[in-house]
């Protein structure tokens, strides 16, 4: 797959992420999920659909620019972006789970069981999957 058609693929993508946002906002406007007005979703789903608006823009002017589509190529096919990508990848990874294995531990002694068990679920789920993609990425290569 070419650059351009990558570039045209995230459009679609984003265009993904406008409908979802715009779903979630009105579910935290309309009040469907408890009767009332959610703040937290409402704004969630704003940001979701004002980033995809904003991702589209950007990628629309990236196509209509060949200079400069060529060097985000050149930029995003270079070893030494993709292994630093890579490490940030992975370091976002283990401080999420270490941040969140803190958390966990600081609700526990807070007396919040519900929401210390939640987030141990959350910690097992991102364990696994990591897990698994561990297990395609090396048959893979």
């Amino acid at each position: 797959m070419n650059f351009k058609n990558k570039i045209k693929t995230n459009i679609f993508i984003f265009v993904i992420f406008i409908i979802l946002g715009i779903i979630i906002a009105a579910t935290g406007f309309l009040g469907i999920i408890n009767g009332r007005l959610n703040n937290a979703l409402f704004s969630i789903g704003i940001a979701y659909a004002v980033c995809g608006f904003i991702r589209i823009y950007r990628s629309i002017k990236l196509i209509k620019n060949e200079e400069l589509m060529k060097q985000r190529e050149i930029a995003a096919k270079d070893e030494r972006n993709i292994w630093l990508s890579d490490r940030a990848k992975s370091y976002t990874f283990s401080f999420s789970l270490i941040f969140a294995a803190f958390a966990m531990i600081i609700l526990f002694i807070a007396g919040k069981d519900t929401e210390a068990t939640m987030l141990s679920y959350v910690i097992c789920a991102q364990a696994l999957i990591y897990y698994i993609c561990y297990l395609f990425v090396r048959k893979k290569y």
